[in-house]
């Protein structure tokens, strides 16, 4: 192994951690929303709970199985901003910035609506860090 392929190996590793911290963040910050929400019940509790992680677990599978090098792995990382972030906006304006009777319907969608942001962000990120790797591999053409 030569020493740029350790480091690259480094990088990707740290990368992909950095991810499933940022995962890990909004997993708990989910968490906490849903108990702020005061559920009746214990299955209500659970439902909400298991329905708003269900994102946060579709980009950890992506994240392990398309992480292989440091493009894959940072184009992760930036889906992984975006949807923990606007998910996160989203439950926080819901919950407690202008919460009405129709937040439960809002709570409901949030997980269709990252899902679509996933199935949209994560390709598109991989492409763009693709073009990036590939336009900085290339030798200047000047």
């Amino acid at each position: 192994m030569t020493k740029t392929s350790l480091n690259t190996g480094n990088s990707v590793r740290m990368v992909k951690r950095l991810a499933l911290l940022t995962q890990l963040v909004a997993v708990g910050l989910t968490l906490t929303m849903v108990r702020v929400l005061h559920p009746n019940t214990l299955e209500a509790d659970i439902l909400f709970s298991v329905w708003l992680l269900l994102p946060y677990g579709l980009l950890a599978v992506i994240a392990a199985v398309r992480s292989r090098d440091s493009a894959e792995a940072l184009a992760n990382l930036a889906a992984t901003l975006l949807i923990a972030g606007g998910g996160l906006m989203f439950l926080a304006d819901v919950i407690f910035f202008r919460p009405d009777a129709q937040g439960a319907i809002a709570l409901l969608m949030a997980p269709i609506l990252q899902g679509i942001g996933i199935m949209i962000l994560a390709p598109l990120a991989h492409w763009v860090f693709r073009l990036i790797t590939k336009y900085r591999s290339t030798p200047n053409e000047h």
